[in-house]
């Protein structure tokens, strides 16, 4: 710790487990803040099959939602564009594909318009 700031380095699988052992010290006596360098090390999948298994994924959790969705995913990097109807159900979307395989960044631009049918 420097100053009150942990930097937290490593590998992990799965992208929830990076933003779970962030939150896991955040909030620690003295801890004025976090720096997560750890990386996604996640078996090598080709994008398509990453972009099919948050699509599942979504179908199961949302499927209202997924209609307004578009989902790209390159060499791990999920792009995520459209409109949800709430901020539970884009919090919802993130993070059920923070545990999908392969994931090794989000790249969120979901936007909240309680328009959405």
């Amino acid at each position: 710790m420097d100053n009150g700031w942990i930097t937290l380095d490593g590998t992990d699988n799965v992208w929830a487990q990076r933003d779970e052992a962030e939150r896991a010290i955040q909030h620690l006596a003295g801890v004025q803040g976090v720096t997560n360098l750890i990386a996604v090390e996640a078996p090598p999948l080709k994008s398509q099959d990453i972009r099919l298994a948050i699509q599942e994924a979504l179908w199961r959790r949302a499927t209202r939602e997924v209609n307004h969705i578009e989902v790209s995913v390159e060499n791990g990097q999920v792009t995520l564009s459209g409109r949800v109807q709430s901020a539970q159900e884009k919090r919802t979307i993130l993070g059920t594909i923070r545990h999908a395989p392969g994931v090794r960044a989000i790249h969120d631009q979901l936007l909240v318009s309680p328009s959405v049918q």
